[in-house]
């Protein structure tokens, strides 16, 4: 097995290939600093960014044409 950041980095998402999406592991380091960015008001404020849970409120994004940051 390679020990190509990419690489792993690869192995550690799945990709829908209809959508732009990629789903984050639990243990992903993507996924927490995305959190602690989402939670930081500061963060919040400057980049405009949002966090949202759930295939519903993340569909009705997607549906008004939100920019997903994966």
């Amino acid at each position: 097995m390679s020990k190509d950041p990419a690489f792993l980095d690869e192995l550690a998402t799945v990709k829908n290939p209809l959508q732009n999406i990629v789903q984050l592991n639990d243990n992903d380091i993507r996924f927490s600093n995305r959190v602690m960015k989402a939670k930081s008001r500061q963060e919040r404020y400057k980049k405009g960014y949002i966090l949202l849970e759930g295939k519903r409120l993340i569909g009705d994004a997607i549906q008004a044409g939100a920019d997903l940051l994966t």
